[in-house]
């Protein structure tokens, strides 16, 4: 693998094409050979991210579930184990062949400068198999909660909701949980997680949620909205020419029908944001970002072509 630096400024590790190309095929075959939970949602045919916005829509709304823990693993990918996850994989693949490729995979050098790096612990994100090990390496959590009666389980790649019914259950399901990830060596993130009623609202998919469904937007899904329109709009100022206005529409888009995808009721009153009429003419114009309402920003803030006030 080697580093490369995106438009923001971040690095990140790529395969190349022939890599990637392995990989994908390694995923299909791997597919067919490794148990995945119906629990985890992210797998195709589990449903996926719409699927599960819906599903906790409906199960909020039931007023069945009224306690919640939201929670995610503090960086899941870099701290998986490649030996266990290799033993692992070593009960379902039989084939030498593959299991040689899965333990190149999972034993990755990352390149910069002509300095090689081989990270001690950690899976590598930008690839096609990564979502289906990550899946698979937690499949016996998985597993244990789906014979749970008195709680409801999803996962999605590293982030869990457990619906219960009282705080006693709550409090059992949490401990249960939290004795799997400690003995993978994983950690709850804490700026992720929340634990009490559902009526005080919690994050997930990037929706927010209550007593009374979807309500929203989720405010660490706008804050990111922001943070990516103020880099792309910095760097529409700095090159006016290399097509910057153009990229910040084609994110606005995006992004509005992510939103529209899973979210229940009107888009309009919960988006951060605005187009408005460019008085000089040009293109993209003022755009407005951040509301007061749910799951907005407090301050609004309006972005011209030529300033930002």
């Amino acid at each position: 693998m080697r580093l490369v630096t995106t438009a923001g400024g971040e690095k990140r590790a790529v395969w190349d094409a022939a890599d990637a190309l392995v990989l994908r095929c390694m995923t299909r075959l791997l597919e067919q050979l490794l148990p995945v939970s119906v629990l985890c949602e992210h797998v195709r045919g589990h449903g996926g991210g719409r699927a599960s916005v819906r599903q906790t829509h409906a199960r909020t709304l039931s007023r069945r579930w009224p306690w919640i823990c939201r929670t995610d693993i503090r960086g899941y990918y870099g701290h998986i184990c490649g030996t266990t996850l290799y033993a692992q994989l070593s009960e379902y693949v039989r084939s030498p062949l593959l299991l040689n490729l899965l333990h190149q995979f999972l034993n990755y050098s990352v390149e910069e400068g002509g300095v090689f790096h081989t990270p001690s612990q950690g899976i590598p994100r930008s690839s096609a198999l990564s979502p289906l090990l990550a899946a698979f390496h937690l499949t016996e959590t998985d597993r244990d909660f789906e014979g749970h009666r008195h709680v409801i389980y999803v996962r999605y790649m590293d982030d869990f909701l457990i619906f219960a019914p009282t705080r006693w259950h709550l409090r059992k399901a949490v401990s249960r949980l939290n004795r799997h990830l400690s003995s993978y060596g994983f950690e709850q993130h804490p700026d992720k997680t929340f634990i009490g009623r559902v009526e005080k609202g919690f994050d997930w998919m990037g929706f927010w949620f209550t007593d009374k469904g979807c309500t929203s937007v989720a405010p660490r899904a706008v804050s990111n909205c922001l943070t990516k329109l103020r880099r792309l709009y910095e760097q529409a100022r700095r090159h006016p020419s290399a097509g910057g206005d153009a990229r910040v529409a084609e994110y606005l888009s995006h992004w509005t029908r992510w939103a529209r995808s899973g979210f229940t009721g009107p888009v309009g009153g919960l988006l951060p944001v605005q187009y408005a009429d460019d008085p000089a003419g040009g293109p993209l114009g003022p755009v407005r970002l951040g509301h007061g309402g749910a799951g907005g920003c407090a301050r609004p803030d309006v972005y011209h072509r030529d300033r930002v006030v």
